[in-house]
């Protein structure tokens, strides 16, 4: 569990999938055979890296919901503060999937249970086909947006906020797709400008996937699942290192090019295991 929430920390923060390669390496190490215990791991590790993202872009919040609230200082350009009120409804909006697979359906069940209880068995070759898919897709919204001749936007409209989330759920539930590779497709076709959507799909990815995280955490713990407090603590700290490190770096790379990278490596590691579920 600790090289997967490593592992988890640096996929989790890029446009590939981390479930696929915890699948793919679980199945070949068997780290663990209780998936109700890995998944109150990954929960807590997906977790983790919100936090991460909430760190290193809470100016961002703290400026886009201060301007709500009117706390910003006072003499702020008033168009920077409708930009930073724009932002915080976007963000508000980016929510509204997650929000509704937080509906209960019983007294012990959300929605997004019925979900995860359908797809957490999913064997190697399903798990490949959905990183190659993630891949594919992420590559045709790239090529998409290369194509339109309209100025770039700097920041997201609430129609691609709502894309943005509605893009989400495939892959909260299908091992092999990416969030941030969903995510980063929902805002290349809405035309955000190349320099900023890295930036932005951590900005509206890290407040859906810190709640929905946290709802299964209460989940398991509510279920009766334990894991061993220690073992918690050094995934977490590996999670939290690797996740920092990779968030930190993201600002500094091209976008375009991180995509495409992530579009090769999901494609080719995707055919990787399909291949390997052949022999293991």
């Amino acid at each position: 569990m600790l090289v997967m929430s490593f592992v988890s920390g640096v996929f989790s923060a890029l446009p590939i999938s981390s479930s696929a390669h915890y699948a793919f390496l679980n199945t070949v190490f068997h780290f663990s055979s209780d998936p109700e215990t890995v998944g109150f791991y990954f929960s807590i590790i997906s977790a983790v890296f919100s936090l991460v993202v909430f760190f290193f872009l809470r100016k961002l919040y703290s400026k886009a919901f201060g301007a709500v609230l009117k706390r910003n200082a006072k003499g702020t350009d008033p168009r920077k503060q409708k930009q930073y009120r724009s932002m915080a409804l976007n963000i508000l909006l980016s929510l509204i999937p997650a929000l509704i697979l937080l509906i209960p359906v019983s007294k012990e069940t959300f929605l997004f249970d019925i979900f995860d209880n359908y797809f957490s068995d999913s064997h190697l070759m399903v798990i490949s086909f959905c990183c190659i898919a993630s891949g594919l897709i992420l590559s045709v919204a790239v090529w998409y947006s290369g194509k339109r001749t309209e100025k770039a936007k700097r920041s997201a409209t609430a129609s691609g906020a709502v894309r943005f989330g509605l893009y989400q759920l495939p892959a909260y539930f299908f091992p092999g797709f990416s969030p941030i590779g969903f995510g980063a497709s929902a805002l290349t076709v809405s035309n955000v400008d190349d320099r900023v959507i890295a930036r932005e799909v951590l900005l509206y990815l890290a407040p859906s996937g810190f709640l929905v995280s946290v709802a299964r955490i209460i989940r398991y713990i509510l279920a009766g699942v334990t894991a061993d407090p220690v073992m918690i603590v050094v995934c977490a700290a590996a999670c939290l290192v690797s996740s920092a490190i990779i968030v930190n770096a993201i600002g500094k790379i091209n976008a375009k090019r991180l995509y495409l990278f992530s579009c090769v490596y999901s494609i080719f590691f995707g055919l990787f295991i399909f291949l390997a579920s052949f022999f293991v």
